[in-house]
């Protein structure tokens, strides 16, 4: 069964925007939606689940949020229609956060911070 979903929709403040889904993809994402930061963020979805997702979206730039919206209902919208009845989906935990491609090259300069007490404490715990 594939498990894809085509969404088009049309409105007054995003005027149109389709959607493309195919959850057994291999991570390609062709992303167009007139907000340039929107754009960024959904292209950075890309190769991290092996998710292919088309999105074209023509709307208001004075009020970009109306676009950004539509295209955050139309992702739910899809991703439930490409699930179907959702069989065969486990459960997916981890106490660690997986980061972006974006940000893997840099992890490895990734220095935690250093808990240290308030001088206040330090003061009051020597005397």
């Amino acid at each position: 069964m594939a498990r894809t979903a085509t969404i088009v929709r049309e409105t007054s403040e995003s005027h149109r925007s389709t959607l493309k889904l195919n959850l057994d993809g291999t991570g390609k994402t062709d992303i167009d939606t007139s907000v340039p930061f929107s754009n960024h963020m959904m292209t950075a979805l890309d190769g991290i689940p092996l998710i292919d997702l088309k999105i074209k979206a023509t709307g208001d730039t004075d009020h970009a949020h109306h676009t950004v919206e539509d295209i955050g209902h139309r992702v739910r919208r899809g991703s439930e229609a490409g699930l179907g009845d959702k069989r065969g989906i486990r459960r997916f935990a981890d106490a660690t956060v997986l980061p972006t491609r974006h940000c893997q090259s840099r992890r490895r300069h990734f220095r935690p911070p250093v808990l240290r007490a308030p001088e206040s404490r330090k003061a009051s715990n020597t005397a």
